[in-house]
């Protein structure tokens, strides 16, 4: 067995480490110049001094920004006068709405209205494993015990005081100091991408073209967000004066992915049509939504998933109607920043035009049972 290395080997590692450490300061210095317009937002649980109502409950989720543009208080004020009416967003990232029907179910929590959107943008097709993702996060705070053992619910487990509770705690540990610093770190420095940055702009000689491959956006710069503490999240953006034809760019990247993925399979209607019937049995009015869509995303949606016909199918099998607003666009005030999240104006815009929906289509039926309230005991 070798017990030295070469003057040789060791030139050839220290070069290799000079490399290394060249292309990721480079690369540091192209990150803090012009990724500022990469979105990172962290969606939080809603404080739990709102989650408690006797009067009516109102909950809105789905997937990303999109939804959580969807505000509570705008709701409030277009619907009649309540002062005992509670509404809460509770959208998450790429999350289906699946997720969330699946989490209300095992904490046997069934709202008065639930508004909910259809969307291609998800994380997968594991919805049972999102449903433990949402438990965990447990967003309405309906669990009094430990979120971790909401996810492991019915599986075997040692003593509470044993090794599996230790495991539990050592990979919940792990878990999240991996999330805040190595995937950060991986997203920032993975060679990979520094090799199809390099490659792109080596050809172009377009910076903007170059960072377009990686998906970091430099034609908007977030300002500020806002948010009313019920789950409402906007963002207050800066565009650029060539943003249209960045928009354009930007759609064909998203394209890229969801031609790739495709994960609105047949499972996944038969899934959601199921929640709602469910849902719908034991009193909660289920309302969907299809927000708005950058023209090319909503073609590619209507030609692959034939999103209109299976939501009117739905609507016909169950009751529960449904509102397309993927049509709307730069002439009703509604910008998609990055061709996929809309700016806070159009969260303004999408948020009226689904309470005034609401209000017309609860005006029409008889009014709301407090689900909530004790109810009599037959003599």
């Amino acid at each position: 067995m070798r017990l030295f290395t070469s003057s040789s080997e060791a030139r050839f590692v220290a070069a290799l480490v000079a490399t290394l450490a060249l292309l990721t300061c480079s690369w540091e210095v192209v990150l803090r110049q012009r990724a500022g317009a990469t979105v990172d937002v962290s969606f939080a649980a809603v404080p739990a001094s709102n989650t408690a109502t006797k009067g009516a409950e109102f909950l809105i989720f789905g997937n990303c920004l999109m939804m959580t543009g969807v505000s509570p208080t705008l709701l409030q004020e277009e619907l009649p006068v309540d002062e005992q009416r509670m509404v809460l967003n509770i959208a998450a990232h790429e999350q289906s709405p699946i997720a969330f029907f699946d989490y209300l179910r095992r904490a046997h929590h069934y709202p008065d209205v639930i508004v909910a959107n259809v969307s291609s943008w998800i994380n997968g097709t594991n919805f049972e494993q999102e449903g433990e993702l949402v438990a965990h996060g447990d967003p309405l705070h309906l669990f009094s015990r430990d979120s971790t053992a909401i996810a492991n619910e019915g599986k075997p487990t040692t003593s509470a005081h044993g090794p599996r509770r230790f495991q539990d705690h050592v990979e919940s540990s792990l878990g999240s100091w991996a999330t805040s610093h190595v995937r950060t770190f991986g997203r920032r420095y993975h060679l990979f991408d520094y090799g199809l940055f390099m490659g792109k702009l080596a050809r172009t000689q377009d910076l903007d073209t170059a960072l377009y491959q990686l998906n970091m956006q430099s034609w908007f710069r977030v300002r500020r967000s806002e948010s009313d503490g019920q789950g409402f999240l906007a963002l207050d953006i800066d565009y650029r004066a060539d943003w249209q034809e960045g928009l354009d760019r930007m759609a064909e990247r998203s394209l890229e992915r969801l031609q790739l993925s495709r994960l609105l399979t047949p499972h996944y209607w038969e899934l959601l049509e199921k929640d709602v019937a469910d849902f719908s049995s034991r009193g909660t009015r289920v309302f969907l939504v299809r927000m708005p869509e950058h023209p090319k995303i909503r073609a590619f949606n209507d030609k692959t998933y034939d999103v209109e016909n299976r939501l009117r199918g739905i609507e016909v099998r169950t009751g529960a109607p449904h509102l397309d607003l993927s049509h709307l666009g730069g002439a009703d005030g509604v910008r998609l920043f990055d061709a996929v999240h809309p700016d806070a104006q159009a969260a303004r815009v999408t948020s009226l035009r689904i309470a005034v929906w609401l209000r017309e289509r609860l005006a029409a039926k008889t009014a709301l049972p407090n689900l909530h309230a004790p109810q009599e005991t037959p003599r």
